[in-house]
Order: structure tokens, then C-alpha cells, then sequence
């Protein structure tokens, strides 16, 4: 009996569901993830190495015998 008090009260509650704006949510999200790609492409420390051998010099390596043009 008590029960069922309880889900006749439960059941007569109205709580309006709010609106969501989902435009605006999916803008937040957008800035929050550029914002944590930038700081983390700002994190990466590149350091430069020494110039290696370009494709033709492989290619001419390898038997290639035209011109680089």
C-alpha cells in the first residue's frame, strides 16, 4: 500500500525537461578541442636534424639514370 502512494506520487510529479541547445554545445566542444590540440601541438619540442638525401638521390641509387627534373 505504501508502494503504491509512493509511485502515484512519484508518477503526478511535473518537472518540465529543459531545452538543450545543442548548437551551442557542439560549439563548446569544438572550442575546447581546438584549444587542447593547440596546447598540445604547442607541446611538442621538434628538434632539427641534419638535411638527409632527397628522392632522387634515392631513385638514382637505385638505378634510376633520368634527371631530377
Amino acid at each position: 500500500m505504501v508502494d503504491d502512494k509512493v509511485a502515484e506520487a512519484i508518477a503526478d510529479i511535473d518537472i518540465p525537461i529543459p531545452e538543450v541547445d545543442l548548437t551551442e554545445i557542439k560549439q563548446e566542444l569544438l572550442e575546447y578541442i581546438n584549444e587542447t590540440l593547440a596546447e598540445a601541438i604547442a607541446a611538442i619540442d621538434v628538434k632539427d636534424g641534419a638535411d638527409g638525401k632527397s628522392a632522387y638521390q634515392y631513385a638514382v641509387e637505385g638505378g634510376y639514370t633520368g634527371t631530377e627534373a
